[in-house]
């Protein structure tokens, strides 16, 4: 008997990690066969992507954005002041204050109210829009019905008019297309506007700089007027206070005692102190007509200055760039959205692949087989192709070079290095289900040892679907049943499959005259195989499947050697788990188990066997 190790523990832990051994870590190979198994899956998703990207692109309006730049030059009225000597500057809080200004309500109103904004669909929210709903309900969420009674009066009745809330929805949507930002750390700004109207965008950008500027001469005109009413009012006051000074100073040069009316005590701030103990001096009253007359020299050059400032207003803000009609749409970009539909289609292609992949419990790969279950995986069979799965148990003959015939030579070998001190090995080759190729595998591995060892037997012990005699023994009269009811002998039932094909031992007869399970654990049957020991090399046994009637288990343990076979891609690892456990528990000698039907994508596979 054929003396394999059993199982070992691992057989059962099937939680055990892959991180413990170096191989199971994941490899290019892995990565790649990964995208070969859920390639159309993932290539689905990216399709579905860039339909509903496409869609989006045809129904989308295109938006165009046009840009203006200015430049602010703190010196632009240097000429203005000629006595001032250096060069200003402004630093980054001043630039800031004029982005935010250029963002003001008061430049966009004015812009606003040129171009008659408030009447344009692209500047009020839709009905149906959720911006629309809200500004319909807003007042319901502040608290206050919707329409209010005349008790509200003032700031508040203004605010719930409906002029009002279309000018609001108007302001916000102008804001919300209108950009500006310094340009690196210079003293440039550029303004951007988005619209749908290539033209109006740029017209509406060049307004935001032009309503700009025009604030600022505004601003500079109203500061000088505030200015000259100023220093017109201290004029008056200090030519005043000159007159009364030069006034007391004539008369003190005249010799006269210096005194004050009531008119001039009262308006003047100039206090002589004579009348008193110490007399003023000429060199006092000099000195305070001096003073007096600086400063109104002073006054006099300020109100000169302010008035030239108000005469010519100068901002220090210009237009370098004027906007222009954008050659192209900036939203929505469509090679870009299109790219980033791709992407988001591929990410949720790969996530779904995974998800499906967690969800998937059937056996894949050898990994698989190794950790989760504990068996060798001895060989992957790829899939046949139509040609060859008109006749799957000839393949070995009519493709000798075939993948799959290289395959079946892996697994011949297996067979062979088993036990090499046994004369004769008799193999079961089994499955968890049926339909999973454990015949196709069983009759091809029968004509393999036929060519190389001769006498070989394949016993077709799959009452249930026997395909072996189907396929080899069609005309066949007597078979596996008969010779266990002594009907007849056994020569009288072995047959040739020809094309120098082993020998056959078929099922023709159904199973109703014995029970399946005790077809196979009958002491006739193991005689039988004794017997069938002295006049073949190899035998293989065509089991039936351990699901749902577990009839091999009767007769594995009499056999040198199991091989399961496990369809890739169909067979649950549980259920293979619970079948393996069976084996194991019966006493039977596990060769390994091969994965059958593998598709080239999903292992590599030498393209031609020499």
């Amino acid at each position: 008997m054929l003396k394999i190790a059993p199982l070992p523990d691992i057989a059962f832990n099937r939680e055990r990690s892959a991180i413990d051994d170096p191989q199971a870590l994941l490899s290019v190979g892995d990565v790649l066969r990964f995208i070969r198994r859920y390639f159309l899956t993932i290539s689905l998703a990216v399709l579905v992507s860039l339909l509903l990207t496409g869609l989006y692109l045809n129904n989308a309006k295109p938006i165009f954005t046009a840009r203006a730049q200015i430049l602010i030059d703190p010196n632009t009225q240097q000429y203005l002041r000629p006595n001032e000597v250096g060069r200003l500057s402004l630093d980054t809080a001043q630039v800031e204050g004029e982005i935010a200004l250029l963002r003001s309500e008061n430049i966009a109103l004015a812009v606003i109210e040129k171009f008659n904004l408030i009447e344009e669909p692209e500047f009020q929210a839709e009905e149906n829009s959720i911006i629309g709903k809200l500004l319909q309900f807003a007042p319901t969420i502040a608290g206050r019905p919707a329409e209010q009674d005349n008790s509200v009066s003032g700031q508040d009745a203004l605010v719930d008019t409906p002029d009002y809330a279309k000018m609001r929805t108007t302001l916000d949507i102008f804001l919300d297309k209108l950009d500006v930002r310094r340009v690196g750390f210079s003293y440039a700004i550029e303004i951007s506007f988005s619209s749908v109207d290539p033209e109006r965008a740029a017209a509406i950008a060049n307004e935001v700089a032009n309503a700009y500027i025009e604030d600022k001469v505004e601003t500079i005109v109203q500061l000088a007027r505030q200015v000259i009413d100023w220093l017109e009012t201290r004029i008056i006051e200090h030519r005043n206070y000159l007159n009364i000074a030069a006034r007391t100073l004539r008369t003190f040069r005249a010799g006269r005692a210096v005194q004050l009316d009531s008119a001039d005590e009262e308006t003047g701030p100039l206090q002589v102190p004579l009348g008193t103990d110490q007399p003023a001096t000429l060199e006092e009253l000099e000195s305070t007509v001096n003073t007096y007359q600086k400063i109104y020299e002073t006054y006099l050059q300020a109100l000169n200055d302010a008035v030239r400032r108000q005469s010519f207003p100068v901002s220090n803000a210009r237009i370098i760039t004027e906007a222009t009609r954008p050659s192209g749409k900036s939203y929505p970009r469509s090679k870009l959205t299109l790219a980033f539909g791709a992407l988001v289609g591929m990410l949720g292609g790969v996530g779904i692949a995974f998800v499906r992949m967690g969800l998937d419990r059937s056996i894949r790969s050898p990994r698989q087989i190794r950790k989760q279950i504990g068996l060798t995986c001895i060989v992957q069979i790829p899939r046949l192709k139509r040609k060859a799965a008109k006749t799957p148990l000839r393949v070995v003959h009519n493709e000798p070079f075939s993948q799959f015939s290289g395959a079946l030579r892996t697994l011949q070998n297996a067979v062979v290095n088993a036990d090499k001190n046994q004369t004769t090995l008799i193999v079961g080759v089994t499955s968890a289900l049926a339909g999973e190729g454990k015949s196709t595998v069983a009759g091809n591995l029968g004509s393999l040892f036929e060519v190389s060892t001769g006498k070989t037997l394949i016993i077709d012990a799959d009452i249930h679907k026997s395909t072996i005699s189907k396929t080899f023994a069609p005309e066949s009269e007597f078979g596996l049943v008969e010779i266990l009811s002594d009907s007849v002998g056994v020569d009288d039932c072995i047959v040739s499959s020809g094309l120098a094909g082993p020998d056959i031992l078929p099922v023709v007869a159904s199973g109703d005259r014995f029970a399946s399970y005790g077809l196979m654990g009958s002491a006739k049957f193991i005689k039988l195989i004794d017997d069938l020991r002295d006049q073949y090399q190899i035998i293989i046994v065509d089991l039936p499947p351990l699901h749902p009637i577990a009839d091999a288990l009767a007769i594995s343990s009499r056999l040198d050697g199991v091989v399961l076979a496990v369809e890739w891609g169909a067979t649950p690892v549980d259920l293979l788990a619970d079948v393996t456990y069976a084996l194991d528990t019966a006493g039977a000698n596990i060769l390994g188990a091969v994965i059958t039907k593998v598709p080239t994508s999903a292992s590599t596979f030498p393209k031609r066997m020499i």
